[in-house]
């Protein structure tokens, strides 16, 4: 499923070093559904990032290279391939790839 997104707010995940949290609003419905996402894939310094932690990287090594990742800006729109949906207790969570920047 693609996604339209706008992004509302973007931060690193500075605790598993793993994505970009991100909450975006679906521009392809007429309701502007909100979404919580984690974009895993696609987007600049990510993959280097998940891969640091793959190989054990020192907690120092991964904060430097969350910090080399740049953050989408608010009001940025963003084509985001869902390539798995997190439901936990009522929550729903997009586990995404950008497929690229509107």
């Amino acid at each position: 499923m693609i996604l339209e997104a706008k992004v509302q707010y973007a931060e690193v995940d500075d605790k598993f070093f793993s994505c970009l949290n991100a909450v975006v609003l679906d521009r392809g419905t007429p309701t502007r559904e909100k979404y919580d996402v984690q974009i895993v894939g696609g987007w600049e310094g990510i993959e280097e990032m998940r891969g640091l932690r793959k190989q054990k990287a020192s907690q120092e090594d991964l904060e430097q290279a969350a910090a080399q990742v740049p953050l989408p800006v608010e009001d940025q729109v963003l084509l985001l391939d869902v390539v798995k949906v997190k439901a936990n207790q009522g929550f729903v969570k997009l586990v995404c790839r950008v497929a690229q920047a509107a």
